[in-house]
């Protein structure tokens, strides 16, 4: 876990607002009587807004590079298959876990996306709803200088603030 840990501090992937929850290392899987692969071999990186995936590098000296992330909010399914359990599926792809409950790591995941949504309680549905917010928020007496809204979610930031405090979005 600490090639993880040095890998995400060295990548400086984390935002401001954002706190790791939990590891889950997976591994490729090969089925018997077959001569194909499932899955992925790294570590799950779940923080309060998003799940990263780093991927293993190298069998011997391994190491770990990051191949994607994917906001809470955009995660649609969280379910275990296979018999008894034995990996994970994320929107359609399986995790296979290492030394880990396959039930208990979705009820973390699941509880995860639920904080994170419950956190955008008022969450606009659309682009358009975001900028006649933020244009009706702009225009309102209550608007100052020292405040910048996010074009994602509408949230009310400080000015010099890079990054959205509610949705982790790049401020522009």
């Amino acid at each position: 876990m600490e090639k993880v840990r040095n890998q995400i501090s060295e990548d400086n992937i984390i935002r401001s607002n954002e706190i790791i929850l939990n590891y889950f290392f997976t591994r490729i899987h090969t089925p018997v009587f077959s001569f194909s692969f499932e899955g992925e071999s790294g570590c799950l990186v779940l923080t309060n807004i998003r799940l990263l995936f780093y991927e293993t590098k190298g069998i011997i000296h391994t190491s770990y590079k990051f191949k994607w992330d994917r906001l809470l909010r955009e995660i649609r399914d969280v379910s275990t298959g296979g018999s008894w359990n034995k990996y994970l599926t994320i929107d359609g792809t399986k995790y296979f876990l290492e030394n880990a409950d396959t039930n208990a790591v979705r009820m973390t995941f699941m509880k995860a996306i639920q904080r994170a949504g419950e956190e955008q309680l008022a969450f606009p549905s659309s682009t358009q709803q975001v900028q006649q917010m933020v244009n009706v928020n702009i225009n309102s007496p209550s608007a100052s200088p020292d405040t910048i809204y996010c074009t994602h979610c509408g949230f009310k930031n400080d000015s010099d603030a890079n990054y959205c405090k509610k949705c982790g979005t790049k401020i522009v």
